[in-house]
This record gives structure tokens, sequence and C-alpha cells, in this order.
């Protein structure tokens, strides 16, 4: 008897489609749906506030209800807007600050972002594809997927948010004042030791400079410090005299690379730098409501705004005035 195979195509399979296929097309047709109804809110509350009238009322009054989910006020700020990217209901990731007029191109440019996904095999190489699948294979209890091209490079991906670009707001905040405080102190090590290379520098070195330290009694070898928030971050030790230039430009150029608005704390040089700022600056008070809430008072360090949120004593009356919240 010649064998056969039970299977009617023999061995030929087909290409494996994704299990999550109908699921994941009805939750896109949502998101879809979603973002339309939120740039019809977003049209609506921006003909609201086109009147005066109706402007100064509406900042009287709590500005943070709305029915969207794709976006909601920065605190208690009008002009500075969330927008949120969601997928079955779940925020994937937030673009932060956005001003009023960029709201709007903002939420349809994630409409056009939602209509680009492939509903039959989304492309998991996208960091927020990849979330949005499994934000559906999780709910239907299916598999989830993993990026297998995370090290891929020079791959044009889709961007929820890629026609947004828009200078945020700088504020001056607890890094950016402890990074002014360093490289001014790096400014001053580096106008002494060009005094010690001409010789012309009398004063002790150890005393006056908070980058340098002389560590031989011949003055040829000398260690350098990264300071910040009175704190010592790095140190490197026994450096020749020849090379102490080159270090503390190097170090100034690393202290002027902080982006204070927002810091990289991935690098964990950088995250030992914010948490030194963060220590620093611990609001500290006989008034315990401007303690932080660790210490029983209601003043928060702020991951945003990278600074501590206070509250404030009225002068006249004595009474506290609570911080604003979530900022």
């Amino acid at each position: 008897m010649s064998k056969f195979s039970k299977n009617p195509f023999g061995r030929i399979q087909g290409k494996e489609e994704f299990k999550t296929s109908l699921p994941f097309k009805l939750d896109k047709q949502n998101a879809i749906n979603a973002v339309e109804d939120s740039i019809k809110s977003w049209k609506r509350e921006k003909k609201k506030t086109k009147s005066k009238f109706f402007t100064g009322i509406l900042k009287s009054i709590t500005t943070n209800k709305n029915k969207s989910i794709h976006w909601e006020f920065s605190g208690d700020d009008r002009e500075l807007i969330k927008i949120h990217l969601v997928w079955s209901d779940k925020k994937i990731r937030t673009l932060d600050d956005v001003p009023d007029k960029d709201v709007l191109k903002a939420l349809r440019s994630l409409k056009n972002f939602y209509k680009k996904i492939s509903s039959v095999k989304p492309d998991i190489s996208n960091p927020d594809i990849l979330k949005c699948y499994n934000v559906t294979a999780k709910k239907h209890g299916l598999p989830l997927r993993i990026n297998s091209y995370i090290n891929q490079i020079e791959v044009k991906q889709i961007d929820p948010f890629a026609n947004i670009s828009f200078k945020k707001k700088f504020v001056v905040n607890d890094i950016e004042m402890d990074k002014r405080t360093a490289l001014k102190y790096i400014n001053k090590s580096i106008c002494i030791f060009k005094q010690i290379e001409k010789g012309t520098y009398k004063s002790n070195i150890n005393k006056t400079s908070r980058n340098i330290l002389c560590s031989s009694s011949s003055y040829d070898y000398y260690d350098i410090f990264l300071m910040w928030a009175d704190k010592e971050i790095r140190r490197i030790k026994n450096v020749k005299k020849e090379k102490v230039m080159k270090a503390l430009a190097s170090l100034k150029k690393f202290v002027e690379s902080i982006d204070s608005q927002n810091p990289n704390i991935e690098d964990p040089k950088v995250k030992k730098m914010y948490l030194a700022s963060k220590n620093k600056h611990q609001p500290q008070n006989k008034f315990v409501e401007l303690l932080p809430i660790s210490k029983g008072g209601l003043s928060y360090w702020s991951y945003r705004k990278h600074k501590w949120i206070k509250g404030k004593i009225d002068r006249k009356t004595k009474e506290f005035i609570a911080p604003k919240k979530n900022l």
C-alpha cells in the first residue's frame, strides 16, 4: 500500500497570519473613530473660547474636564495640552506641553498614524505599533510579540506625532540651576589652571577650585572632579599636568550637553546628577505644609518640570496656598 499524507495539501503550509487580525482590526477602527471624536471635541473647545466672555468664565472654573481620551489640559494651564496615543482604551504614549495652536495638527497626525497601521500584519518593528498590538493580544488572551528588530537601524517608521514640531517653553528648573552652577565652577577651574601653567597662580588650588585637586607634591598630577549639586559624581585620579586642560574641556562639554528640560536619566551619571539635584533642592521649612509629602507636607517633585512644586504662605493672611497638582 502506498503511503499518503493525511493532510489534503501534503506538507504545504501557507504563511502564518497574526492570530489577532480580527480583534486588532476592530481596535484600529475604534481608535480611528475615537480620535475623530477627539478632533470634534477640540474644535468645540476652541469655538467656545473664541469669545472673551466665555474665556473669562472658563478660566475661573475647573478646566480639565472634557470627554476626549486623546487630549487634556496640562494642569491648570489652558495654553499647554497633553496629547495621548490611545489604543483599546489604554494610553500608549503621551506628547506633553503641546501649544493649543498645534493640538489639531497633533490629533490629525494621530489619526493618520492609526490609518497607516496594517490590520493583517502590523509592523511590530515600530515600538508604538508593537505596544498597540500587545494591548490587543493581552486583552484577548493571545500570545504577546517581541520586537526582534530592536537593534535595526536606518529603518523609516511611521510616527504618531511625525508632523508636530514646536519649541517647548524653557523652564529654569532645579536641574538648570545646578547646571549653571556647575559650569560656573568649571570655568573658574579652567581659569585657575591656565594661571598655574603660566606660573602666575599663587593661591592653594586645593582650596580655591571645586574641580581640581593637586595629588602630588611635585604638582605634576591632579585629580579631576565632576561636581553637581554639591555632590561628587565622579573623579579621575592622577591625571598628568599636560592632560588636565583637555580633561576640564571635556568635562565642560559634558555638563553643557545636559538637557535640563529633558534629562536622559537612562545614563547612570545623569541619573546620579538628577537625584543629587532633587535631594539638594528638597524643601526645608518651619511650615509643615511646605515640606515634601514624604515628610508630612504637600510639596512634590515634578518629573515633567524637573523641579520641586511647592505651595506658599500668603503674606497678609498667613494662610497656606496649596501647590498645583499634576505639574
